[in-house]
């Protein structure tokens, strides 16, 4: 494929770009609940894409790079254990499952 004919997309709203000086404290949350069984742990991720209506995370996963999650955080914290999160594969393209994200 020629990368002169691919079209780039903006990312839709309400989705926004986490800025870099803001990523720690998102991994920061996502640390406090990687149990073992969480999907997620043992994985190197990283924050890229935040929710302004539902405060969902897109993270990247580093060891694919096409491969997107979204993780819905609440405001419980963890306890016994386990977590709180739940976490979904995102389809490619990316900027369509953005632009399809229900709340």
């Amino acid at each position: 494929m020629e990368y002169s004919a691919a079209a780039i997309h903006p990312i839709p709203g309400p989705w926004y770009s986490i800025p870099l000086d803001q990523r720690g404290s998102v991994m920061q949350q996502l640390e406090t609940e990687l149990t073992p069984d969480h999907p997620l742990h043992g994985f190197p991720v990283t924050a890229v894409l935040g929710c302004e209506g539902c405060e969902d995370v897109i993270f990247s996963v580093e060891t694919c790079p096409l491969y997107w999650v979204r993780v819905h955080f609440t405001r419980v914290e963890p306890s016994e254990g386990q977590h709180q999160s739940t976490v979904e594969r995102v389809a490619g393209p990316l900027y369509r499952s953005l632009a399809d994200h229900q709340h």
